[in-house]
């Protein structure tokens, strides 16, 4: 094949260079869009990791509440059973009728 012969009009051959070059520009564009998507999803990760952090330590905090409200709960317990031990005494004055617990099953 003898490419001397080859005749190609200038339009066509300005038309191939411009789709090149426009095909690298958006593969250009492409790959800095991914490097920012990236950057986020690690930026989204570390905050992830950070809440994941603080619910654990809420958590915690939370089971220490929850036994301190046990603890709590029991002594007004042993304490209305005191008082009511008391009134039936007659220790208390006459007027003097509470009734103490039912904190929810606590």
């Amino acid at each position: 094949m003898d490419l001397t012969k080859i005749k190609l009009p200038i339009g066509i051959v300005v038309l191939v260079i411009a789709q090149a070059f426009g095909i690298i520009y958006w593969v250009a564009g492409q790959d800095d869009a991914v490097g920012d998507l990236q950057g986020q999803v690690v930026a989204i990760e570390d905050a992830i990791e950070e809440l994941s952090d603080k619910i654990e330590n809420v958590v915690k905090i939370q089971a220490i509440i929850d036994n301190e409200m046990r603890t709590i709960t029991s002594d007004h317990s042993m304490f209305g059973d005191a008082l009511k031990d008391l009134g039936q005494s007659g220790a208390l004055p006459s007027g003097e009728r509470r009734s103490y617990g039912n904190y929810g099953g606590y």
